[in-house]
């Protein structure tokens, strides 16, 4: 019992460790808007955007660990892809060191939500395959992780907020860390883990 348990632990903590790190354009762009919209607003519509992902995630994690049968391994290409090609679009970047942009003070709450919701997509390619590959038990510890993970990035979007100057630069040149974790979820999601379905 206290290995089932460790085990929800562990995977809860990864999940919510690779839901961070492929956070961290969203925690600039976090940053950026609440400097001009302010602080609720902005995390509300974080916090909706990131509910959004989740619950499409599950829904296709339902469908599609039926239809892929013992080929779910395979969806581990997918994150590992997309990092790839993360880490060749972060150094073609004519200028990786600009800070995030200021946000428009008059965006509205589904604008903000909209906004996370389209840079939330290398989150869903890491969530989804992690989801579908891992065992139905462990997908409410995967839920805890993430909402961990939500509270994180928002905790330090206003602690970027309060330190201001240069934290913004800051945040943006450690989002070269989303791409390389979506390759290390690749790789999990390819191995066989105890997490895994039988």
């Amino acid at each position: 019992m206290a290995g089932f348990i460790i085990d929800h632990l562990w995977f809860a903590a990864g999940v919510g460790l690779a839901h961070v790190l492929t956070n961290l354009d969203n925690l600039a762009v976090l940053f950026a808007i609440m400097l001009s919209a302010g602080a609720v607003r902005s995390i509300v519509g974080y916090a909706l955007s990131q509910l959004i992902v989740v619950a499409l995630a599950l829904a296709a994690a339902a469908g599609a660990a039926d239809l892929l049968g013992g080929h779910r391994g395979m969806l581990g290409l997918l994150p590992m892809g997309l990092g790839l090609w993360g880490l060749i679009s972060h150094f073609r970047r004519d200028n990786p060191d600009t800070g995030p942009q200021a946000a428009d003070a008059d965006v509205s709450l589904v604008g903000v939500a909209a906004m996370f919701l389209v840079l939330s997509t290398d989150s869903f390619a890491v969530l989804l395959p992690l989801l579908i590959e891992s065992a139905p038990e462990y997908r409410p510890s995967a839920m805890i992780g993430v909402a961990g993970a939500v509270a994180i990035v928002a905790l330090a979007a206003l602690g970027l907020v309060r330190v201001a100057g240069r934290a913004g630069l800051w945040a943006k040149r450690v989002e070269i860390l989303g791409p390389c974790v979506m390759i290390l979820a690749g790789i999990y999601v390819l191995m066989d883990s105890g997490t895994d379905l039988v």
